[in-house]
């Protein structure tokens, strides 16, 4: 920041502050007496902060933070540095006063105009645009959207009847006032040029910027940024229409220092309505709004209300006003803020895709934990009720297990452990998968697999006995490698069995297993268990339905615990007879 004469506003450059004015002799106070008596006069009434956004005749752009006291000129000592000859050295300032921000012109040679209006001094509003020689710059009070204390400005949606009369339509407003986009030979006001490529130059970086935004608060927030970068707005909202027929707030911008805004309902609800932008002015200049009451038309100024339509469905209404200015929006900017709304519609769609898709990426990474890919593609699909809750249903389950697991355990290193459980399960899984199966579950050094869930089939037993031969041949395969490296084999026993069970997603709402529970689980379980290293036995029930397709051997009825008389259990010799 700058320190300037008070009375000549002469820039007073360096780390020290001199005792007088080298232009006009001036008595200066030292700049920290001088900040700390204007905190101390003006803390309770300080304006909102402001930029200054200077756009030169190239094309180029330049945005400056107001604070205090801002020179503009041609000299390179300025803050805002004009490289033009019709600007004097010391063209302006703009200051920060107990008032709010003031425009001062420094006896300048060619003037210095706000709003196409010479002025030589000016309390500047929101949007006011400055023209200094071939560049303009734009004035933007900007106000946090929370208080000190954190407090948040309330937004107070208010019923106004008469406000239907001085409210027109988006397409009704264009063809009245005619301010399309015209073809290039049509143009003939180049600052008419300059406003029109400033309007599209935004609604293009929207386009670039919106497909970026990963959430609908943020997308909001986004547009209200560029609303007022370009529009001269005092006030923003993004509403959301609720099913009881209110409106709720997503997001709020506002330079004005009230702490309440207040949006009509009627113009909400006239947007939601007709499904069509709605731009408003003062009735008392607009030869379209005579017949509007007066009051309400003097408390309107400036409104554009646009709607957020994604699938047919209203999602948003974007809200802007200016309570100070007349006409301070036109057609061609609700054209452009339509544009915008479009693209927030396709930009809500995009996010709501990326979502689906990571969600359903989750749940198909979930579901390949314990699913074949055919079930987890059924799953994707919405073919398979995987809800939380339980069925009863006809399966087979199987279990195998490492025998002398324990003994094996204690004579190795735990990293050995694991990297040979890890080897073995990777093995099991790819073989319950190949064989139509579900994982269930690791139980330590234990495998559960199921059959028949979710989907049934005519060749669950089968398909379940096939997986267990072929998990045998594995394991020997296993057993070869590991000789080879000079570790100790392993043998395994499985047991399978099929009967009636509950099956369904158990557990908490946190956390949920699709499982199954019942009697012929823990058969399998106890089958497992009787089966020596190398062994295959498999209930009565799992027999009568492998129908005679491999070769079996009755085994003398066992005692297992659950059950309080001995079962009829099998042992698998070979593949089908």
């Amino acid at each position: 920041m700058h320190a300037a004469c008070p009375s000549c506003h002469t820039p007073i450059l360096g780390p020290q502050v001199p005792s007088t004015c080298p232009a006009c002799g001036a008595t200066l106070q030292p700049i920290a007496e001088k900040g700390a008596q204007a905190a101390a006069s003006t803390a309770s009434i300080r304006p909102p902060g402001a930029t200054l956004v200077l756009y030169s005749p190239d094309g180029l752009s330049a945005e400056f933070e107001a604070s205090g006291l801002v020179t503009i000129g041609r000299h390179y000592e300025n803050v805002i540095v004009v490289a033009d000859r019709e600007v004097s050295k010391r063209h302006a300032v703009v200051e920060e006063t107990s008032e709010g921000w003031v425009l001062r012109d420094l006896g300048s040679s060619n003037g210095t105009f706000v709003n196409g209006r010479r002025v030589d001094t000016l309390r500047l509003a929101s949007g006011d645009e400055i023209r200094i020689g071939s560049s303009r710059i734009v004035f933007r009070l900007y106000r946090p959207e929370a208080g000190p204390h954190g407090e948040t400005r309330s937004i107070a949606i208010v019923q106004a009847p008469s406000l239907t009369q001085v409210l027109a339509s988006a397409p009704a407003l264009t063809a009245d006032e005619g301010e399309t986009f015209p073809p290039a030979w049509q143009i003939e006001d180049v600052e008419v040029l300059r406003k029109d490529y400033e309007r599209l130059r935004i609604a293009w970086r929207f386009h670039q910027e919106g497909g970026l935004v990963t959430s609908e608060e943020a997308l909001y927030q986004r547009i209200l940024d560029l609303c007022f970068e370009f529009l001269a707005c005092d006030n923003g909202v993004v509403l959301t229409p609720q099913r009881d027929g209110t409106f709720e707030v997503q997001v709020v911008r506002s330079l004005e220092s009230a702490d309440e805004i207040r949006v009509s309902e009627t113009l909400l609800e006239q947007v939601e309505q007709t499904r069509e932008g709605v731009l408003s002015s003062d009735a008392i200049t607009d030869h379209r709004f005579a017949a509007a009451e007066s009051m309400v038309a003097r408390g309107i100024r400036s409104v554009l209300a646009v709607p957020v339509i994604a699938r047919e469905t209203i999602r948003a209404i974007i809200y802007l006003d200016n309570r100070s200015r007349t006409s301070a929006f036109t057609p061609k900017d609700l054209d452009i803020l339509n544009n915008i709304a479009q693209q927030a519609a396709v930009s809500l769609l995009n996010t709501e895709l990326i979502a689906q898709i990571k969600q359903e990426e989750a749940t198909r990474a979930q579901l390949e934990r314990f699913l074949s890919p055919n079930l987890v593609q059924a799953a994707s699909r919405g073919e398979l009720d995987l809800k939380k809750g339980g069925s009863l249903v006809r399966a087979t389950i199987l279990f195998s297990d490492i025998r002398d697991f324990t003994r094996i355990s204690e004579r190795v290193p735990a990293e050995e452990v694991v990297r040979m459980l890890n080897e073995y399960f990777e093995e099991m899984v790819e073989v319950v998968f190949d064989h139509q199966g579900v994982l269930d579950k690791f139980i330590g050094d234990a495998v559960m697999a199921l059959w028949g869930v979710p989907v049934a089939g005519d060749r669950d037993a089968v398909h379940a006995v096939e997986a267990a031969l072929e998990m045998q041949r594995r394991v020997a395969a296993f057993n070869e490698r590991r000789a080879r490296q000079g570790a100790d084999p392993i043998a395994v026993g499985i047991g399978v069995s099929t009967g009636d069970c509950v099956v369904g997603n158990m557990g908490s709402s946190r956390r949920l297993e699709y499982t199954v529970i019942g009697d012929v689980v823990n058969l399998a379980s106890r089958l497992c268990s009787l089966a020596e290293g190398g062994e295959i036995y498999v209930s009565e029930g799992t027999a009568a339905a492998l129908g005679g397709a491999y070769d079996l051997q009755a085994l003398p009825p066992q005692a297992v615990k659950g059950k309080s008389r001995p079962v009829t259990i099998y042992r698998v010799r070979g593949d089908a007879a």
